[in-house]
């Protein structure tokens, strides 16, 4: 199973909200993008779709190489964001959010209509 939800409790200034975000804010990544593009491309591969053929017959990808893109994409899922989240805490973070299925232009527009 991919995917997961987390439930906490926290104290106010234990968290960065996602509507606080301000005119000059950086984006700052704690994680590579991409995870998604490498679970496609696996389940293309396992399912043996016409997609994965044309990847393949082209010599854009390997089985090894898809492979090794899953690997990667799954340690990173596996990851805890907590030193990220704690740095983003001590350095007075206005806004964060996470990059999923809205990627991160869906996200960055929603960072942007909740501004403070």
């Amino acid at each position: 199973v991919i995917g997961g939800v987390a439930t906490s409790i926290c104290r106010e200034g234990e968290y960065v909200k996602s509507n606080g975000a301000e005119v000059g804010d950086v984006v700052v990544l704690t994680k590579p993008l991409g995870t998604q593009v490498a679970v496609n491309v696996h389940e293309w591969r396992v399912r043996n779709t016409p997609r994965w053929t044309e990847l393949s017959s082209k010599q854009i990808l390997s089985k090894e190489e898809t492979e090794d893109m899953m690997h990667a994409a799954v340690c990173s899922m596996a990851r805890l964001n907590r030193h990220g989240g704690s740095i983003m805490v001590k350095h007075h973070a206005h806004a964060g959010t996470d990059v999923t299925g809205f990627g991160i232009l869906g996200h960055a527009q929603n960072l942007m209509d909740n501004q403070a």
